[in-house]
């Protein structure tokens, strides 16, 4: 069976997927600051310290986390979402040019030059100055760390059970007390694909997930799965995210009956 339809809910369906962007930016922002720890060891001449503080910060909060997780705000969300955003971005890649100069001067001058830094060279700024966190930054911070360490637990979890990362399961529940900052369950929702999140201080696991998948919850697998294929397809055709496009499917009886339900 071949059918023709508009895809129009495809940009919709992945922007859907930027959970508590405002949340993530605040961590970023908050975590810029905090690397600025690196001051002192370089003040003491403790390269190597500072140098992996840097790095872990680049790898591990910066890529591997706040980018990936604003990737769908940058492409589908609002103006507003979008600027606050790309500035945070901006101020933390600045914050690390500063602080990444004297151990790799040519880069650094580089990424300062790219995100618009006030001198004309990033050797002329001021080296950054020590600036304590506030309470309220420390325990964002501390249940930022948390919610990832649950990320972590439930992922694993998702390993051992053989389901995969695509299937909506219907709850999750995490060792300890509920986290202070409201918008980190959207964030873990969103990184571990489920529904609902619950805390058991009693638990012994540090996330245990419910593994049962209902005919409602395969169907929404189902759609996520078709819906990565067809992004594929867009990539390899080089489409741009704002271009909409029309698809030709192959399929059995089943097939088109999903193909239009979810039209």
């Amino acid at each position: 069976m071949c059918r023709r339809f508009h895809l129009p809910a495809l940009a919709r369906i992945a922007a859907a997927r930027a959970h508590s962007f405002l949340a993530l930016s605040r961590r970023a922002f908050v975590s810029s600051r905090s690397i600025r720890r690196t001051v002192a060891p370089v003040r003491g001449l403790r390269a190597t310290r500072a140098a992996r503080i840097l790095e872990q910060f680049v790898t591990e909060d910066l890529s591997r986390w706040y980018i990936r997780r604003v990737r769908d705000t940058m492409r589908f969300g609002s103006r507003e979402e979008r600027a606050e955003t790309s500035a945070v971005l901006g101020a933390a890649l600045l914050d690390c040019a500063r602080l990444a100069s004297p151990f790799v001067p040519f880069l650094s001058e580089r990424m300062y030059r790219e995100g618009r830094g006030k001198e004309k060279s990033v050797h002329m700024e001021h080296w950054p100055k020590l600036r304590a966190l506030n309470d309220d930054d420390k325990k964002l911070l501390q249940a930022m760390t948390d919610a990832r360490g649950a990320v972590s637990a439930a992922l694993e979890a998702r390993a051992k059970a053989g389901v995969k990362v695509r299937q909506p399961l219907a709850r999750l529940t995490v060792k300890g007390a509920p986290w202070a900052h409201n918008g980190l369950a959207d964030i873990v929702k969103g990184e571990v694909n489920i529904k609902e999140i619950a805390f058991d201080a009693a638990q012994k696991d540090a996330a245990v997930l419910d593994t049962v998948i209902t005919p409602e919850l395969k169907e929404e697998g189902d759609l996520r799965d078709a819906v990565r294929a067809i992004q594929e397809e867009r990539k390899k055709s080089q489409f741009r995210p704002r271009d909409k496009i029309v698809l030709l499917a192959s399929a059995d009886e089943r097939g088109k009956t999903f193909l239009r339900k979810h039209e």
